[in-house]
């Protein structure tokens, strides 16, 4: 039976706290950011659960002389140090499944209001008592080009829900998967073909080294005019300055924006506590708010209570068997 008094969680919200402290008796549960910890409950823990807004690097986990396993409660784990936690031994796990239906449905929410121009319509109903309809008039979805960069969950099931747009589907993933071919139609490209050739792009690979600023200057320079964005991935797999350079030419509907997790709130910018790019970030985002081109989402596409159930679910589970010394498969290194 799991020793909870050897576990750790930061970052959660009110629910998940009511659960975890009613649940796992002994564990220390927090709604405070791992960076913010003062040690109240010790530093001999041998897992952490940590939420996306937490900064679990060096500085952080190497107070924990016992630590063994960290546990992301979300599906990103580019908050966590890989080359501190590979370098001691320290096994890192994410929660890849709880969200698939969540972020793939919001993407399509996306995806439809931007063809409907539905952010200009209602600041327009807001503010205006004369509609102009020549300026909200938007496209259908139906028998456009959609692509899809990286078919791995959401992606795949974005292409499942698509499927009665009657789409053109392309594809761009680093493994090509054969039933999404057969079944509905795909074709994968190159990178390039799809940016040049997609009505609507979307994006769903994980945050990398290879893929920060894969959407670049020159990635938005070979997209059609008009073309539109969706990102409900990793905020900096999307070059900000770049999309705020080119925003008259095309329409974006992001959920995430680059630096979102180091600098959640307006606070940490007073307190000194951003980067000079994580502030870069956070202006161009003001920019982009108020552009008719743009709808800005905070980071919500995972955020149904059917979704957060389950990933609450997958997290006890994981660090139960982490400290009964079972395998897990949703280990990444």
């Amino acid at each position: 039976m799991a020793d909870w008094n050897k576990a750790a969680f930061f970052s959660v919200d009110e629910k998940e706290e009511e659960r975890a402290k009613k649940e796992l008796p002994g564990a220390y549960v927090s709604r405070e950011k791992l960076d913010e910890y003062n040690g109240e409950g010790g530093y001999d823990f041998e897992v952490l659960c940590v939420g996306y807004s937490s900064k679990a690097g060096k500085e952080e986990l190497s107070k924990f002389s016992s630590l063994r396993a960290i546990v992301c409660i979300s599906t990103g784990y580019d908050n966590v140090d890989e080359e501190y936690c590979k370098k001691n031994n320290i096994a890192v796990y994410n929660m890849p499944y709880y969200g698939t239906d969540a972020v793939a449905e919001f993407t399509l929410l996306l995806m439809m209001s931007t063809m409907r121009k539905l952010n200009k319509v209602l600041k327009d109903m807001e503010s205006s008592l004369e509609i102009d309809h020549d300026e909200l008039r938007g496209r259908e979805l139906g028998r456009k080009t959609v692509g899809i960069i990286g078919t791995g969950r959401i992606g795949k099931r974005v292409i499942e829900l698509l499927q009665p747009f009657d789409v053109n589907i392309l594809a761009y993933s680093r493994t090509e998967k054969e039933e999404l071919v057969r079944e509905y139609g795909v074709s994968y490209v190159e990178l390039d073909e799809l940016l040049s050739k997609s009505d609507v792009i979307s994006i769903h690979v994980p945050l990398t080294n290879e893929t920060r600023h894969m959407i670049d200057e020159r990635a938005v320079s070979i997209m059609k005019d008009g073309a539109i964005l969706v990102n409900t991935s990793r905020g900096a797999i999307v070059d900000s300055e770049a999309i705020a350079k080119n925003i008259d030419k095309l329409y974006v509907a992001l959920d995430v924006i680059e630096g979102e997790a180091l600098c959640m709130n307006e606070l940490d910018l007073l307190k000194g506590k951003c980067s000079v790019d994580v502030i870069k970030g956070a202006f161009l985002e003001k920019i982009l708010i108020k552009h008719d081109n743009a709808i800005i989402t905070p980071h919500v596409a995972y955020d149904t209570e059917e979704a957060l159930e389950r990933r609450m679910e997958n997290v006890i589970k994981t660090v139960s068997f982490i400290l009964d010394g079972r395998e897990c498969d949703n280990r990444v290194y």
